[in-house]
C-alpha cells in the first residue's frame, strides 16, 4: 500500500521479478481491453509487440 496526495490509499502491486511471458500476456490483456485500468490500457495500447517483450524482459530481470 502507498499513500497518494490527498490521503487516498491505493494498492501498488510489485511487477518486477515476474516471469516475462506473464508480463507480456498482461500487457496484451491491457492493450486489448480484457483488463481494465485507464492508464495501463493507454500505455499498453501504444506498445508494439517487440516493445512489450522488451519491457517484460527488463521487468522480469529487475529485483
Amino acid at each position: 500500500m502507498s499513500m497518494m496526495d490527498g490521503g487516498m490509499m491505493v494498492s501498488i502491486f510489485r511487477i518486477t521479478g515476474q516471469h516475462a511471458a506473464y508480463l507480456v500476456q498482461q500487457l496484451n490483456d491491457f492493450a486489448s481491453g480484457r483488463r481494465q485500468e485507464m492508464m495501463m490500457n493507454s500505455i499498453a495500447g501504444s506498445l508494439t509487440p517487440p516493445e512489450m517483450k522488451a519491457v517484460a524482459l527488463y521487468l522480469s530481470a529487475s529485483p
